[in-house]
């Protein structure tokens, strides 16, 4: 698998991805005969986390993707804007509460998809595509984890909120993209990741399913939000390369 990923980088992380896509997408049928919503997507989550892994485990990139500590400590604090994400959603959208169950099984489930989704893209796909250039690399890797969100359109998301989707999920992955190289540690990212998706849920009633409809008004709150940490993470990774060629 390494010499593929080496040889053929685009097509390996247009492989990975489409496999994880797919994956998810039919595992869902499959399991709802027998499971309740929930625990189906809690099953399929960590499906996807088993393949992640397994991939990393197969490449033998742990360290190389970011699984050791930072350059240096200060590295971390590159990350720090990203604390301010999750306080907007929530002071944007209000609180609305749930059962302690439910509460603990969505933090569950969104430190699972804050990992399987960081150490895919900003982390096997990144640095797959890292042979054809640093900033080639965030700019693809983060535009498939935004097209990756069209899956929306096949459980009803109209197209316009899918298209948004797809615009402000690739401003995210350079937003991370940027402290990730930055700081050198992708573990940040992974609990990062999964605390905006916390703060979402805890905007949403904690219930799995985005919207299906945005209002222009939110469309555009979302893509202004996440397009300054695009500049953010942008603005990192040329720092991080120009540390590097010091």
């Amino acid at each position: 698998m390494k010499n593929f990923a080496t040889k053929s980088p685009l097509f390996f992380s247009l492989l990975v991805i489409l496999v994880s896509v797919v994956g998810l997408k039919l595992s869902m049928p499959l399991l709802r005969p027998f499971l309740a919503e929930f625990p189906a997507r809690l099953l399929v989550e960590a499906g996807f986390c088993v393949f992640v892994i397994a991939v990393v485990s197969a490449l033998g990139w742990w360290k190389e993707i970011g699984f050791n500590g930072p350059k240096n400590w200060r590295g971390y604090l590159a990350y720090a804007p990203w604390l301010l994400l999750p306080l907007l959603v929530v002071l944007g959208s209000g609180v609305h509460s749930a059962s302690a169950g439910r509460v603990l099984a969505f933090a569950a489930f969104t430190l699972m998809v804050g990992f399987a989704e960081e150490v895919l893209l900003r982390g096997v796909v990144l640095r797959a595509l890292m042979s054809g250039g640093v900033m080639r690399a965030v700019l693809l890797s983060s535009f498939f984890f935004g097209t990756a969100h069209l899956i929306g359109l096949l459980d009803g998301r109209d197209l316009q909120t899918s298209l948004v989707q797809v615009i402000y999920a690739t401003f995210i992955g350079i937003g991370f993209a940027g402290p990730r190289l930055y700081s050198g540690s992708i573990v940040p990212a992974i609990l990062l990741h999964a605390l905006v998706d916390f703060s979402d849920g805890i905007a949403r009633g904690f219930t799995l399913a985005p919207p299906k409809h945005t209002t222009p008004h939110d469309s555009l709150g979302a893509i202004i939000i996440t397009g300054l940490y695009a500049i953010y993470g942008w603005w990192l990774t040329r720092r991080s390369i120009a540390t590097a060629r010091a």
